[in-house]
């Protein structure tokens, strides 16, 4: 009777030693491209956070690694992840523009100065409206970020009015910049941000439209001691979180819900505050260190908006094309702008 408790005891033993490692064995491991500094705030204020979140709502069952360097160049972060390079990333849609036309949406102008109801506001549009087109077929969606609005940043002189911004030569990117060119009588000089200090520093370059903490991000507060402050700005930079559509089919129902309860509008707003944070403590350092603001009369404002109404035509038609109600999908989308304002 002895020798049978301690054979039950050793099989019961056994049974949950090969359970703990049936466990681990079976664990899903994702990885996702990091292509910014371990540094930068949304990896430390975001991504870290995230990867947390995850382990913590599928018990372990799925966990996130970081890419060591980025396994891509940063415009291919799209065709990355669909070919399982990487299983994760966030997609900046101004890459694929042509593709994405109706995210979008996130890049007009004088939208909103709270990066928070910007990414809630689109994700809760694209759930409602902008799935059913399937732009982003090859991938899983799992949600949006915005950078926050951007502004005019100059290096010799203030432009406090429209007739100021006449011929200069500006590094700018995001989906609009033909039609913001054209507005502001600018010359576009399409770089990306990493590219501002030199271009700038070197003289190829009058000034740049970025977001607040880009100028602290790239180091350009002496190079750009003038911005003028659009209400809303001139545009908000927006990305996708995608994930491998094949590995995401292979996750278990149950960790594919517990994956996108910490996902969708969860993490746009997560990453909207971070975001929003940075903004706000990056202009505070700005103007204690002596920052020159401009901002154009209510006269210059409607007009500037009046030249760049098309946009917003231009926007309602591809809609259209893709079997969008886009009259329906915008009137949402400022809808849910105003309500994560007021706390919703």
């Amino acid at each position: 009777m002895r020798l049978s408790r301690f054979r039950a005891a050793g099989l019961i033993a056994g049974t949950a030693l090969a359970l703990v490692s049936q466990a681990a064995v079976a664990q899903t491991t994702l990885l996702l491209n990091v292509f910014m500094p371990r540094t930068h705030h949304f990896f430390t204020d975001v991504f870290e956070p995230w990867a947390k979140q995850v382990a913590s709502a599928t018990e372990g069952r799925v966990k996130i690694e970081f890419s060591g360097s980025s396994l891509a160049p940063i415009p291919r972060q799209f065709d990355m992840v669909q070919k399982g390079i990487a299983d994760l990333t966030i997609d900046q849609t101004i890459f694929n523009a042509n593709r994405f036309e109706l995210v979008k949406v996130a890049e007009f102008p004088f939208t909103s100065d709270n990066t928070e109801a910007l990414s809630v506001a689109l994700w809760r549009t694209y759930d409602r409206h902008f799935a059913k087109a399937n732009e982003y077929d090859g991938v899983k969606v799992l949600s949006f970020v915005s950078t926050g609005a951007s502004h005019f940043w100059t290096s010799r002189k203030p432009v406090a009015r429209l007739a100021d911004a006449q011929g200069l030569k500006v590094r700018m990117s995001g989906v609009y910049t033909r039609e913001l060119a054209r507005a502001l009588g600018i010359a576009p000089i399409a770089e990306p941000g990493p590219k501002a200090y030199e271009l700038v520093s070197n003289g190829v370059v009058d000034g740049s439209v970025f977001s607040v903490i880009d100028i602290v991000n790239f180091k350009l507060s002496r190079e750009l001691p003038h911005v003028t402050m659009i209400p809303g700005g001139l545009y908000s930079a927006g990305f996708a979180l995608i994930m491998n559509q094949a590995k995401w089919d292979a996750l278990p129902k149950a960790d594919q819900d517990a994956l996108m309860s910490v996902s969708g509008e969860a993490f746009a707003r997560m990453s909207g505050k971070a975001w929003d944070a940075a903004n706000t403590k990056a202009i505070g350092d700005l103007r204690q260190a002596g920052l020159k603001e401009a901002r154009l009369s209510e006269a210059e404002l409607a007009e500037l908006k009046k030249r760049l109404a098309p946009i917003e035509d231009g926007w309602l038609a591809a809609a259209e094309r893709k079997g969008v109600d886009g009259k329906a999908a915008l009137a949402y989308f400022r809808e849910q702008i105003a309500a994560v304002e007021k706390g919703r």
